[in-house]
Order: structure tokens, then C-alpha cells, then sequence
């Protein structure tokens, strides 16, 4: 199969040491694009083969940045008020009662009956140093303090019955969430359960993603490339190209190996050759094609040159920043 070269307006490279050094360069690179006048933000993206090496430094820097960067993969639960609720929860569930393990969940628990129980100075003289990681500790810890809260029955009648359900472990891992928990704390905690035995729960937490609630018609977007080529920009920003992981090796099933059937009659298509696809699809919409290099690389680097080659019809020789 012969490959042809793909014409592009402009294409650049630029030195990062880092994912997050790329995270950081890319939105360097969206902010002029849009300070620059001319440019809309509907119009520009970032894109690599597998974001989640970048998601965690997108998100950071986005935020500090503060311009609005569009995750079409979603962002990852645990980066939510809601998912950090449940990861408090099952942290509880997973490792026993401690006073701050305790604390950490009553920040972050919604607006439920039993929450609503817990009168807000239940803390009232309960020492900071206590490890508390029995009920009978608990139970002993809030006696003392009972003079030093407006109702000091209540605090105890309202933590101990939640402690009490939150010491059976992940035995009831939905009981408690169905105590604890409301709204999208609450699906989040039952699809994690769904997709995985209560004591592997923090494990499922950890692969769930939700929408992010922005409006792709006015933000950048940060997405995989399968995503991008469906519905190219004309400023794009192309990631992992330098590293090896565009296009991506495609690895044996170490569960079905080709000795055993051949993998081309479960895949047709090869994830290599799906990466070059979406590379040329992209590439071939763009206006401006943009890709980092590694710090170590030089202004020579074959590496990057063969990178921006793919991409336009060379006509003489790349420079680089």
C-alpha cells in the first residue's frame, strides 16, 4: 500500500522534556492561537492516540490557565466532588475507621437523613492525635466531649449509627452507599460497583470517567484521535507522535494468541494502522499542524522530521523553535 504526503498550511515543533511540559506548551500554544485575533476556539485542538498519560496535567493547568479545554473522553471521577466522595467512602471501607479517614468522608458526603444527623460540631473536644479505629474508641472519644457540644446526645446517636454501618467493611459497601450517598455520588458509587467485587471498588473508581459539562462548540478540545478525526479542526496540536505512541505497536493478546486464532479475524484492522488513519485525516483538515519534540532531541533529529514529513509535502528542508 503507497502512502502519500498530506499538504498542510504551516507545521511546527517545539521542545518539551515531559508530559506535563507538553500539557503546558499546548495550552501555551491554544492562548497565542486565540490571543492572535481571527481564531475561535471552536476551531482549535489537542489530540494524541492515548490522553489519559496527559489528562492529569490538562486539568491542572487548564484550570490555572483558565481557558475552557473540553475533555470529549470525559474527565476521570475521581477529579469530581462526587467521585472524591466515594473514593473517601471506600477508603473507609477498604481500610477500617481512623479519625481521619472519618473526617475526610463528613467533608465530602452530599446532603442526606444521615448526614443531616451529624450536628457540624461533633469534632467538639475529640483529640486530633486519636487514631480512633474502633467504635468502642469512638464511642469513648464523643462521651468526653458531650459538655462541649449545643447537643451532645445527638452527635453520638448520628455518628455511631453511621460508623457502625461503615466497621462492617465492604460487606456493606452498598448499604452505605445507599446511606451515605445521593445523586451522582450515588451512580458513580453503584456503576463501580457494578463493574467490579466491593473490595476492588477503589479499582473501579479509578477507571470511571464522566462529562466535564463543557460546550465543545466554544472550547478547545482535548481528545483521542479517534474522536478528532471524526469531526477535524483546522488547528491542531498533535501529542506522543515524538514517543513512540502514534502510531501505537500492536501488542499479542496474551489470553487468544495468534498461534491459536489469528488476530486479524477479530480485528481487521490493526491499532497501527487505525493510528495512521486518524493521523492522515487530521493532518489533512489542518491549517496549522503543531507537535512537540523531546528536549533532547536537536534541530537535525530524524525522529521529528519524519514526524512533520507524514504530514506535509516536504518542499525543503523543517526548521524548528
Amino acid at each position: 500500500m503507497t502512502r502519500e504526503f498530506i499538504t498542510v498550511q504551516r507545521s511546527a515543533a517545539e521542545v518539551c522534556a515531559d508530559p506535563r511540559s507538553e500539557a503546558m506548551e499546548a495550552l501555551r500554544w491554544a492562548r497565542a492561537l486565540l490571543s492572535g485575533g481571527g481564531i475561535r476556539a471552536n476551531e482549535i485542538a489537542i489530540t494524541a492516540t492515548q490522553p489519559t498519560v496527559w489528562d492529569d496535567h490538562f486539568l491542572v493547568l487548564a484550570r490555572e490557565a483558565g481557558l475552557q479545554l473540553h475533555f470529549t473522553h470525559g474527565i476521570p471521577a475521581l477529579a469530581t466532588r462526587e467521585g472524591q466522595a466515594c473514593s473517601a467512602l471506600a477508603d473507609i471501607l477498604l481500610k477500617g475507621l481512623s479519625q481521619e479517614r472519618v473526617r475526610r468522608l463528613l467533608r465530602r458526603l452530599p446532603k442526606t437523613p444521615a448526614r443531616d444527623a451529624i450536628p457540624d460540631d461533633w469534632v467538639a473536644k475529640l483529640p486530633r492525635g486519636a487514631a480512633l479505629t474502633s467504635l468502642e474508641n469512638w464511642r469513648h472519644a464523643l462521651e468526653l466531649g458531650r459538655a462541649h457540644r449545643k447537643d451532645g446526645e445527638r452527635a453520638e446517636t448520628g455518628l455511631l449509627d453511621v460508623l457502625s454501618e461503615l466497621s462492617k467493611g465492604t460487606d456493606a459497601a452498598e448499604s452505605s452507599g445507599l446511606l451515605l450517598l445521593r445523586g451522582n455520588s450515588l451512580a458513580l458509587w453503584q456503576q463501580a460497583l457494578r463493574q467490579a467485587p466491593a473490595r476492588a471498588v477503589d479499582l473501579s473508581l479509578q477507571s470511571l470517567r464522566v462529562a466535564d459539562g463543557l460546550d465543545p462548540g466554544n472550547s478547545i478540545v482535548w481528545a483521542p484521535a479517534r474522536h478528532l478525526a471524526a469531526l477535524p479542526r483546522s488547528h491542531t496540536r498533535m501529542l506522543g507522535l515524538t514517543g513512540r505512541s502514534w502510531p501505537r505497536a500492536e501488542d499479542e493478546d496474551p489470553l487468544l494468541p495468534g498461534h491459536l486464532l489469528e488476530r486479524r479475524r477479530l480485528r481487521p484492522v490493526s491499532i497501527t494502522e487505525e493510528d495512521r488513519r486518524h493521523f492522515e485525516i487530521i493532518a489533512e483538515q489542518c491549517e496549522t499542524l503543531s507537535v512537540p519534540r523531546p528536549a533532547k532531541c536537536d534541530r537535525h533529529c530524524s525522529g521529528c522530521q519524519r514526524a512533520l514529513a507524514r504530514a506535509e509535502r516536504r518542499s525543503g528542508p523543517q526548521s524548528y523553535p
